[in-house]
């Protein structure tokens, strides 16, 4: 890496990636999303044993995350309500939902985004969390999952 000329001045910067899909049941219930594939790990600061990002000693700041995923539904039931929660050190610490309750034909999946900045101290922990909610038998996937983020330079 290369401070000094420019290039990745956005550092600590991650980008991982779910290649399978993740089942995803029970009413609407908030499930962990695991990832399996590292796309980018400047300072090795995104652990996939337990799908967190660690602010490393040295780099706390400003920090801009997003989010995609796509929920479906293994049953070929519609969804009508998904979310995509950002959860700091356990707690949420931001996020974004799609209901569809009120609309004649709900989607049989749905494509969900979310961008969030975050100011975190060293040691800080981001994990992702996802809500999936049918309308019958609620037993669905979550799969096409990115999940990246970077400390905003000063």
């Amino acid at each position: 890496r290369d401070t000094d000329s420019g290039i990745f001045t956005n550092i600590p910067s991650f980008l991982v990636i779910k290649t399978s899909d993740q089942s995803a049941s029970g009413n609407g219930e908030q499930v962990k999303v695991t990832f399996d594939s590292e796309v980018i790990d400047t300072d090795s600061a995104f652990d996939l044993s337990n799908n967190k990002f660690t602010v490393p000693s040295g780099q706390a700041g400003k920090y801009f995350f997003y989010v995609e995923y796509r929920a479906g539904n293994s049953d070929n039931d519609s969804l009508d309500d998904i979310g995509i929660y950002l959860y700091k050190n356990g707690a949420a610490a931001g996020g974004d939902s799609y209901n569809n309750a009120y609309a004649s034909n709900y989607p049989k999946s749905i494509h969900m985004t979310h961008t969030e900045i975050l100011d975190l101290a060293a040691g800080d922990y981001i994990e992702l969390y996802g809500r999936f909610d049918g309308t019958s038998s609620r037993n669905g996937n979550l799969s096409n999952a990115r999940f990246g983020g970077f400390k905003l330079g000063t």
